[in-house]
């Protein structure tokens, strides 16, 4: 955070943005900025009106498209593996329910999905995991394991020991996504580190790791809603290791302070009523 960086994204000269600030902290009668060891950082009333003018930018971008739209309109994100697994059974009852309602769907990256919350360009956002952070409410809807499997045919036992997977090819979700990161904190919960250990193949989709599996190319780690079908198929099964554990938990995401949060939580209510099997139905005041 400086105030060089800042100048450069809005356009402005370095003293325009130290007027700008001084301006603020005059009007609001605080600080909103202090250096610590050489670093520039917001004070706790700078955080508060960051959160607030967030809500406020975010309220204003949603109060302008449902003025244009004049149908109802709903926005909001998913992260490709919710879209591509989780999703369906829930929209396809949503839809039937909301036969005059538009729905569209903007997929991106927890990080991206964020961002556009903040700029008001979704209505809220489904991912993997939860955010600690005080500007957005996290509403989780769902449990779901990340497990081992791999082709009908391959050659591998089940039970085995995480060093036996020494010896296979590992096919993994691409680095820093919630999936794969899910998974080497659950490796080195046993002091086994994936990178270090293991012959593996990064991939860009969950759709690419399976079809491998599928091929025999190796030991897939995946959510079971994604391959559960396969499994139940015969043409996939799931790999039994001993000790490991890996779950993670589906959230909405929405602005902590905006005008549509009671939309949100009805709208959370509603997805929840239809959970595919082998979730557990978070509970939803």
């Amino acid at each position: 955070m400086n105030y060089t960086r800042a100048a450069s994204e809005l356009h402005l000269s370095q003293p325009a943005v130290t007027y700008h600030i001084r301006y603020l902290e005059e009007y609001y009668g605080t600080k909103l900025f202090i250096y610590t060891k050489h670093q520039l950082k917001l004070t706790r009333s700078g955080l508060l009106l960051r959160n607030m003018a967030t809500n406020v930018y975010h309220d204003t971008n949603l109060l302008k498209r449902r003025i244009k739209n004049r149908k109802q309109k709903i926005s909001f994100g998913a992260t490709l593996t919710i879209a591509e697994y989780d999703i369906c059974d829930r929209l396809t009852e949503f839809l039937k329910r909301h036969t005059g309602v538009t729905v569209s769907i903007i997929l991106g990256t927890t990080d991206e999905l964020l961002a556009n919350l903040e700029e008001g360009k979704i209505d809220f956002a489904m991912i993997e995991g939860t955010v600690d952070s005080p500007s957005y409410e996290s509403v989780p809807f769902a449990r779901e394991r990340l497990i081992a499997c791999c082709g009908a045919d391959y050659d591998i036992g089940s039970p085995i020991n995480l060093l036996n997977l020494t010896d296979h090819r590992l096919l993994l979700c691409a680095k820093e996504t919630p999936a794969r990161r899910l998974l080497e904190n659950a490796f080195q919960e046993h002091n086994v580190f994936l990178d270090d250990l293991f012959f593996h193949v990064d991939l860009g989709t969950p759709d690419l790791v399976k079809k491998l599996a599928l091929r025999n190319i190796g030991v897939a780690f995946l959510y079971e809603s994604a391959v559960r079908d396969d499994i139940e198929r015969g043409i996939l099964r799931e790999i039994d290791i001993h000790g490991l554990v890996c779950v993670n938990t589906f959230s909405f995401i929405c602005p902590v302070k905006g005008v549509d949060r009671d939309v949100f939580k009805r709208l959370c209510s509603e997805l929840c009523t239809v959970v595919p099997e082998g979730f557990d139905k978070a509970c939803i005041e």
